[in-house]
C-alpha cells in the first residue's frame, strides 16, 4: 500500500530504513501536517501489517477529532489487526 485515504484526506505511505522524530528512531510515525505515514522497512510482514493499521488508526483520530490515547490506538489496531487476520482479509503489501 503506497496511499490511504482517511477522511478525504490522502496520506502517502513511505516504507524507509530509518524513521525518526526529533532524532530519535522509531518504527513508524503518521504526520498529519505532510499527510505521511512513514514505517520502517526492516520489519517482517505480520509486524508491517500491525504497524500500517496502528498509523491508519493515529490518521483516522486525526481525520475525525476523536482524541484517543495512544494506548487506545494500539488497542484497536491490535483489535483490527487481528479481526483482519482471523478474517482472512487481504494484508498489505
Amino acid at each position: 500500500m503506497t496511499k490511504v485515504k482517511v477522511g478525504g484526506m490522502t496520506y502517502t505511505v513511505l516504507y524507509k530504513s530509518d524513521v525518526n522524530i526529533d532524532g530519535v528512531k522509531r518504527y513508524d510515525t503518521c504526520d498529519r501536517e505532510n499527510m505521511v505515514i512513514e514505517i520502517r522497512d526492516s520489519m517482517n510482514k505480520p509486524l508491517t501489517d500491525l504497524t500500517l493499521i496502528h498509523e491508519i488508526v493515529h490518521a483516522i483520530d486525526f481525520e475525525y477529532c476523536i482524541d484517543m490515547t495512544e494506548s487506545q490506538v494500539e488497542q484497536m489496531a491490535n483489535g483490527l489487526y487481528q479481526v483482519l487476520v482471523d478474517n482472512e482479509f487481504e494484508e498489505a503489501p
